[in-house]
């Protein structure tokens, strides 16, 4: 996303079209993921409903290791099994490539993860291209936020009340209190509708 929106500033300036800003391209993730290599901690910064919450983890991800090799871009890959939040994911990294990191909350491999999935196959990261990063400092899509810090026992809870009782989540954070018109609790209602979030708390 980052770097599609730097081509298109770029590209705007070089040919003085105006494009607006809806127009931008955006993906359906509320994450926004820092890495601390030094201190193998992740900061997690996740918007639910009104709110902007972050927490602070070490990485705890118990990698198992497997001979298993595929390639993947050209690249060698050896096969890992890790569970996530509620999910059994595996991944392909590579160790030609010795930056020990990933998509999302993925890191901590001998080589760069360049295919993960969950085995269920409902999510799936997939490396396309990298480049060296030049830009400094890199961006944070929450710096101009105001956010809220929180445990990672106190996230948990935040989302997992927001998938399961949205209403209430939102209620919570300030948001317009919703009431019945028929009878049935509007919270029953939409737990019905089937979701499949990536954190399974």
């Amino acid at each position: 996303m980052d770097s599609l929106r730097k081509k298109i500033v770029i590209d705007r300036t070089q040919t003085q079209i105006n494009i607006q800003s809806v127009a931008l391209p955006k993906t359906a993730f509320k994450h926004f993921i820092e890495k601390q290599y030094a201190t193998q901690e992740i900061k997690v910064f996740k918007h639910i409903h009104t709110t902007n919450y972050t927490y602070l983890a070490k990485n705890s991800l118990n990698w198992q290791l497997y001979a298993d090799t595929l390639k993947i871009k050209n690249y060698v890959c050896n096969k890992a099994t890790v569970k996530l939040e509620g999910r059994e994911y595996t991944a392909w990294y590579t160790s030609e490539i010795p930056i020990s990191d990933g998509p999302y909350k993925f890191w901590g491999l001998p080589g760069l993860i360049l295919k993960i999935a969950d085995t269920q196959n409902h999510y799936e990261f997939l490396l396309e291209s990298f480049e060296k990063y030049t830009d400094n400092p890199p961006p944070r899509p929450y710096q101009d936020h105001k956010t809220f810090d929180v445990s990672y026992d106190e996230y948990k809870m935040l989302s997992k009340e927001a998938v399961e009782n949205p209403f209430l989540a939102r209620e919570r954070q300030g948001g317009a209190k919703l009431i019945s018109v028929n009878g049935e609790d509007p919270n029953i209602k939409l737990s019905k509708i089937k979701v499949n979030p990536l954190e399974r708390f």
